[in-house]
């Protein structure tokens, strides 16, 4: 295989040559190679080279989408509608998981910060309102295009399953 060959080409050549990768091989959360405990030369030296390309979990695999909500919120369904649309684009099998809030205990054990509020991997897809404590039952917004929408935009929830996959 030359240098030009993509990565499933790469995966798939080391999954024929060293059939216990996923054994002998762990990941950091951004693809690298973190450790290899492999005795086959040829195989270690390969995983250092190609060590983005060898990510042998699928993406999704580890990501947990949580939307929080509250009945009767007027802008669930349409974050909803988005999350489904970039996991279809990104080609994902995550699913999203219903977190429905119904009282202000809900609110503080959640730290719920309005409706809709999107979490992949326990993070608020929004940085900036990951260290916020105005935890209430209240409608949510987020900036968009130099305005506020009652939804993350797409781009949005893009960039946070990306940074956590």
């Amino acid at each position: 295989m030359g240098r030009g060959q993509d990565c499933h080409s790469w995966r798939n050549f080391y999954l024929e040559h060293c059939r216990l990768l996923p054994l002998c091989v762990s990941f950091r959360k951004d693809g690298t190679v973190a450790k290899v405990a492999c005795r086959d030369w040829s195989c270690i030296k390969q995983i250092a080279v190609f060590s983005k390309c060898l990510n042998v979990r699928e993406r999704s695999q580890g990501v947990k989408i949580e939307l929080l909500y509250f009945e009767g919120c007027p802008s669930y369904q349409t974050a909803l509608k988005c999350l489904e649309e970039v996991i279809k684009e990104q080609k994902l099998s995550a699913h999203v998981e219903m977190v429905k809030i119904e009282s202000d205990e809900g609110v503080l054990k959640n730290r719920f910060l309005g409706s809709p509020t999107v979490r992949v991997n326990g993070l608020d897809i929004e940085p900036s309102a990951r260290e916020r404590g105005n935890f209430s039952m209240c409608c949510r917004l987020y900036p968009e295009a130099g305005k506020m929408a009652g939804w993350p935009s797409k781009d949005l929830i893009r960039h946070a399953i990306e940074e956590a996959s």
